[in-house]
Order: structure tokens, then sequence, then C-alpha cells
């Protein structure tokens, strides 16, 4: 694995997980890929790696041992069919071959060369005439029992070998191990979201914040927030507490004042009651004794009366009935002849 940030070192994985469902790839053209995704694991770290590092990776999937190999520059499609320009002799010769396994840079082939022979890397320089053999001339056909067309063809796929420019490779008989190529990112084996905490207004102003790339491990500081706004606000929602509390309290004093003074005037309340009560039995014992004395009152006054107008005592005593008579009964009358009498 080589990283695009990092390209003086190379990391070796291993395969953890494979995705078990396919995703189309329509971009890329028909017929449409299916794509697996793989996770990877890194035997060993890098402090420079950070989470998104876009990495081209190299994923060895078998080994086919004894196989013949050639390089996939070696290999041409012609006519619907796969070739390769082996050289025999002083001359290049199309050669068609099957191919069995494709990895990188390098093809398996199943038959049609050989190891140790020399394959041509380009489309060589073709050379189509031949010497005709009878009438030493360079001819384009065939030459056979002396008619045109008939015999053996002197058209060959060939081509001279004295082309000292065509870059040349060696069929081998090795070992071929199938890779996969492919890009991928860093991510982190376990992530975590830092979310902000939530505040009542104002803004958060970073003060520390850890460097990307950073092993961190359970306490260690990742980010820190300037605290001196919130310490304030909490300053003065703790004075703005304070003064709520005291209002209660006083708010409390006040109603025990309130309940103490309507206990005092249900008191009085009660006592006021209990003494108009008394004024009531006291002004009925006073009414008896107040017509007591006015009825004595009224004998003596009687009596004074007249004893002036030379009543004898007799008279009054009569007179006195009769008047005490005529109250009992309420009547005007009886009251008239008393006055009269």
């Amino acid at each position: 694995m080589l990283f695009d940030a990092l390209p003086d070192r190379s990391f070796v994985g291993k395969v953890e997980t494979i995705s078990p469902t396919a995703s189309l790839d329509f971009t890329a053209g028909w017929p449409i890929p299916r794509n697996f995704s793989v996770e990877l694991s890194l035997s060993e770290l890098d402090p420079r790696m950070t989470p998104g590092m876009g990495a081209q990776v190299r994923v060895a999937v078998a080994r086919v041992p004894d196989g013949i190999v050639i390089p996939a520059r070696a290999l041409f499609r012609k006519a619907g069919r796969t070739v390769v320009y082996a050289k025999r002799g002083s001359k290049y010769q199309e050669t068609d071959v099957e191919v069995s396994r494709k990895s990188g840079d390098e093809v398996l082939i199943a038959k049609g060369i050989q190891a140790g022979t020399t394959l041509a890397l380009r489309i060589p320089r073709w050379s189509n005439k031949r010497r005709c053999p009878r009438r030493n001339i360079w001819n384009d056909c065939a030459i056979g029992d002396g008619r045109r067309g008939s015999g053996f063809g002197c058209r060959q796929a060939t081509v001279l070998a004295t082309d000292s420019a065509i870059p040349t490779a060696t069929v081998k008989e090795t070992d071929l191990q199938l890779v996969v190529r492919t890009t991928g990112a860093l991510k982190t084996e376990q992530s975590r979201g830092i979310s902000a905490p939530p505040i009542a207004g104002g803004t958060l102003q970073i003060i520390e914040l850890a460097k990307p790339g950073t092993f961190v491990h359970t306490g260690d500081l990742v980010l820190e927030f300037d605290p001196s706004q919130q310490k304030y606000n909490m300053e003065q929602n703790r004075s703005d507490l304070q003064q709520a509390e005291q209002e209660i309290a006083k708010a409390k004093a006040d109603a025990a004042v309130q309940a103490a003074e309507d206990k005092t005037a249900l008191l009085k309340a009660k006592y006021a009651v209990r003494r108009a009560e008394l004024e009531v039995s006291k002004n009925e014992i006073v009414s008896q004794s107040t017509r007591k004395r006015i009825c004595l009152g009224w004998t003596k006054r009687s009596a004074r009366w007249h004893s002036s107008n030379r009543i004898s005592a007799r008279t009054a005593l009569r007179t006195k009935r009769r008047w005490q008579s005529a109250k009992r009964n309420g009547t005007k009358r009886n009251w008239r002849w008393i006055r009269r009498n």
C-alpha cells in the first residue's frame, strides 16, 4: 500500500472484511463492472497519517505456480484474436495465444508459446514482399506452377529482425502472483464525533485543538473552548438566583407577618364579640334594675304630687296600682281615666 501523501514509504496490511454485496459502476462503460468494498488493516502506522489520505493498493489474490508468464505489453489484439510476435530466427512471427489470467503488468498464458521465447513489445514493421525464385524479383504473388495465384503464397506474416528499435521480452516459467490494483482512502478503525456544547446565545472560541493524525487515548485533551464568556454568564445567573432567593425569603417573611396580623385581628374580633355578648347580658340586668328604679321614682313623684294636692296616701297608692295596671294593659283609655281621677 502506497499513500499519495507519503511516497517515501510503503505499508503492508491484510484483508479484514469483504462486502458481500456489489455496487455497480455505471461510469466505467459496458459491460458494467461490479465492485466489492474491501477493508484492510495496516500492520504498522505512521505519525504523519491522517484520515482521508488517498492510497494505491495492491492486493495479492492468489499464486499460480510454474506458469508461462509474459509482460502485458507483449499481447496485441488483431481481428478479434490475441496474438504475440515471437522471434523465429531472424524474423518475428505472429502467433496466436490463449490467456489464462492477468495480474497487473503480467499475463499467464495457457497455450501458444513456450518458456524462453523472445517476444516483441510493439508491433514490428512488416515486409509483405518476397523474392520470387523464378523471376528473381520481389513480388507479392504466389509461384508454383507458373500461373499467377497458384502454388504457395508469397505473402507471409514475417518481419525483418534487423529493426533494432523493437523492445523485446523473454517468456518466463515462474510463479505468478495474481494481484488486484485499486485505490482507497485511509479511515480510522473507531471514530467518535465531538459536538460543541449547547449554549444560549453567543459563540464558542477554540483555544486549543489537537493536530490532525494525533494518537489520542481515553482522557486526552482533544478540543478546548474559551470558557470566559460562559463563566461570566454563570456568575450573572448565580447573582440572579441569589436575588431571587432573597426575594422569596422576603416574601415568606411578609407572609408570616401578615399571618400573625390576621391571627391577632381574629383574636381581637373574637374578644369584641365576647365583649358584645357581655354587654348584651349586662343590658338585660341593667334594664330590670332601671325599671325598678323608674317605678320607685314614679311612686315618689306621685306621692309628692298627691301630697301637694292634699291627697291621702291611701289614694296615692290606689292611683299607683291603677297606673301599673293601665301600663300593663297598654290602653290609653285607662291612662286618661287615671289622670282625670
